[in-house]
């Protein structure tokens, strides 16, 4: 017992070094970065969804695939993108769409 509940810890602290030096939730940092600066980028800000030709290129650009693509983008508008959203209408600070 006690050898697999150390190997359990191991295996916890290579997942927590591994996200440290990989970025946000195991993107790497160049894509994560990519990725935010097309979803705070002013021509989509206020519609954070990109279409299907513009994932497959920031798939290709950030080197991760289609379904990560998805992931993140769903849990960037729900995590990122809302809040700040909020925060800059409290503030008056974000354009309405004519």
């Amino acid at each position: 017992m006690a050898g697999k509940a150390g190997d359990a810890a191991r295996a916890t602290t290579a997942k927590r070094n591994k996200s440290k030096t990989t970025g946000t939730r195991g993107l790497p940092p160049q894509a994560n970065d990519l990725l935010r600066e097309w979803l705070f980028n002013k021509e989509h800000i206020l519609r954070p969804y990109p279409t299907p030709a513009q994932k497959t290129d920031l798939s290709s650009e950030a080197g991760i695939s289609r379904k990560q693509i998805d992931t993140w983008f769903v849990n960037a508008r729900k995590r990122l993108w809302t809040p700040t959203i909020k925060e800059l209408l409290v503030a008056g600070e974000v354009p309405i769409m004519a």
